[in-house]
């Protein structure tokens, strides 16, 4: 079995499963579990919504890696991570130098299914008027940064059940 010595970090595109997928592994590893925009979320008495409108997303992304940085004390630890996490403030090398990073990979149209009835909540996409528009965002926005979750540890398929991602991520943790 598995010692988590670190942090295990989920990234991927918003609603690729991050946080889902944290639950299931923090039960299965008897391992804490925190999901960073909630993290935010509670620091800032804020929804990342409000954050985005009423300070804007360079006040978030700042947010975002003071937080990770402030999670770094705290370990072992599974972290979810939000959508543009690894993009920005250096934090891709950060995540890979001080944990395990797992990609939950998804394709646009998976992710145009997931989304479309959340848009409203994420501020990144919530102009998309149609179906066909919000793909069209998530095309553009996945291809920017794809190049930074490609630099996870490991890269997992996540149109699979939770179970078997988590089964999956565990397996590699073992190996």
């Amino acid at each position: 079995m598995y010692t988590v010595q670190k942090r295990i970090y989920l990234l991927g595109f918003m609603g690729s499963g991050k946080s889902t997928i944290a639950r299931e592994l923090s039960v299965r590893l008897d391992i804490d579990f925190v999901d960073l925009d909630d993290y935010i979320i509670n620091k800032e008495n804020l929804s990342v919504k409000r954050i985005f409108e009423e300070k804007g997303e360079v006040y978030f992304r700042q947010l975002e890696a003071e937080s990770l940085h402030e999670l770094l004390y705290k370990s072992p630890l599974i972290v979810a991570l939000g959508g543009g996490t690894p993009c920005h403030n250096d934090n891709m090398t950060l995540i890979n130098h001080t944990g395990t990073s797992f990609y939950l990979k998804l394709s646009p149209q998976a992710l145009t299914d997931r989304l479309l009835e959340q848009k409203e909540h994420r501020p990144l996409i919530s102009s998309a008027q149609t179906k066909s528009d919000l793909k069209q965002l998530i095309d553009s926005k996945l291809q920017s940064r794809l190049s930074y979750y490609e630099k996870a540890h490991h890269i997992i398929d996540g149109a699979q059940s939770p179970e078997k991602i988590t089964e999956m991520i565990v397996r590699q943790l073992d190996s």
